[in-house]
């Protein structure tokens, strides 16, 4: 009976070893996880901040861009010495939150745009580690390694920080949006939901290209597979969040204006987009000059350029009349060859018409690997990553509709590294350069 009992004691003593050697395999999974959570994520976050912060101490400043005189420092002021937005004459061809953001730097930290592009260069550090974020939930570990990398040292995004204008701030807006409804959508949370319409609104109070996104989310959430009663009505409660945050501005263009304005003029830049002849800056004024004296011409009655609302629906028919006059000498096949046109210059071009050969040439490696990605994601059928991708559509079917140039779609190249750095970390570990710690996803990638 002795040797029975020392047996199973024996017996006893083996299980404990065993399930005391899987709690510390499990938890040694576990911190494994919690490193490539936090420590890659971590990493790439404080090399992207360095490398901004370096670069808007060290490089000159850029001149400040007519945008930037006029509706943004230019709005800042008229908040600052009392118009506010009761003034018609507010500058309307961008959305209020930028300025407001720029004045209140100005009233706490004195008027310098050195502390706004300092916290651009934070802001955008943490699109960085969105994109990381994003990327891990979708992809795993190894694609987001691969996309925070790419995203940190990505060069535009680092010079966009440097200078007066919402391509940061817009950039940072639209990948926490994508971060959050990844959540939502993962989640089927009212409250996540609610989040992302409030996010979306705001974003769009920075740059107005985002109005009409709600209309591409619900297309979003039809492709990837949430096509139940819940689902709709979730989002019809993100909309309605994203319809109370943008509704005070469109209200107060009403008032204002007496036109219904949602968040900023857009004629000018749909009339810009209408021709060669109005694509680059230079001599541009003069070109308009004499288009709009020969329409005056024709019998059209040309408003006052103070007239924000007469002469954002004269521009609007201006630009108009140029695709009429394209499609009488053209016909479909014409206008088909121009849109095609400017869907291209949206990835290179510049309203300056300089550094087309630079941008195109630092941004094809990543174009190639971006498309290789969706691709593959379509592939191998992850359907949340429409998520990030419906923004890059949206955005660029929408600037190629109105005005196509590259500084139109730089805010959505981070959902487009979050791609790269999938076909990247697919490629790497297709030649055997990843290792197995490397390539293990933390997560399982969801869709």
């Amino acid at each position: 009976m002795g040797t029975d009992v020392t047996a199973e004691r024996d017996q006893s003593a083996r299980r404990l070893s065993g399930g005391s050697l899987r709690i510390m395999a499990s938890q040694a999974r576990s911190d494994t996880d919690r490193w490539l959570s936090f420590g890659p994520g971590t990493a790439i976050f404080l090399l992207a901040f360095a490398l901004r912060v370096g670069a808007v101490l060290f490089v000159p400043e850029p001149e400040l861009s007519p945008n930037a005189v006029g509706a943004f420092i230019g709005g800042a002021e008229r908040l600052l010495d009392g118009r506010g937005f009761s003034d018609p004459g507010y500058p309307m061809f961008s959305p209020p939150l930028y300025a407001v953001g720029i004045a209140a730097s100005f009233v706490v930290l004195g008027r310098s745009t050195l502390p706004i592009r300092l916290g651009q260069a934070a802001l955008d550090a943490s699109t960085v580690f969105l994109v990381f974020a994003i990327t891990r939930r979708i992809f795993g570990n190894r694609a987001a390694i691969a996309a925070g990398g790419l995203a940190a040292i990505y060069p535009f995004a680092i010079y966009a920080a440097t200078y007066i204008g919402t391509e940061t701030p817009f950039s940072f807006a639209l990948a926490l949006f994508v971060w959050l409804s990844v959540c939502a959508v993962a989640s089927s949370s009212w409250r996540m939901h609610a989040s992302t319409g409030t996010v979306l609104g705001l974003a769009s109070l920075v740059r107005g290209s985002t109005q009409f996104y709600p209309i591409a989310w619900a297309a979003t959430l039809w492709l990837t597979g949430r096509r139940d009663a819940g689902s709709w009505a979730r989002w019809t409660a993100a909309s309605a969040c994203f319809v109370a945050i943008i509704s005070p501005w469109a209200l107060r263009n009403y008032l204002v204006l007496g036109s219904f304005i949602p968040l900023a003029t857009s004629a000018n830049p749909f009339l810009c987009g209408s021709s060669e002849e109005f694509f680059t800056i230079e001599g541009r004024e003069e070109r308009m000059r004499k288009y709009f004296a020969l329409l005056e011409h024709r019998g059209w009655k040309k408003p006052d350029q103070h007239d924000i609302v007469q002469m954002e629906a004269f521009q609007f028919r201006a630009g108009l009349e140029k695709y009429r006059e394209r499609f009488e000498r053209g016909g479909v096949l014409g206008m088909g060859a121009f849109f095609a046109k400017k869907f291209l210059r949206l990835w290179y071009a510049t309203e300056s018409g300089n550094n087309h050969g630079l941008i195109l040439v630092t941004n094809l490696p990543i174009y190639v690997l971006g498309i290789a990605g969706i691709l593959l994601a379509r592939q191998r059928k992850l359907r949340l990553a429409w998520l990030p991708a419906m923004p890059v559509i949206y955005l660029a079917a929408l600037h190629t509709a109105v005005y196509g140039y590259f500084r139109y779609i730089l805010p959505a190249m981070p959902l487009l590294l979050c791609f790269a750095g999938y076909a990247l970390a697919a490629l790497l570990e297709r030649v055997g350069l990843v290792s197995e710690i490397a390539s293990r996803p933390a997560v399982r990638a969801e869709g």
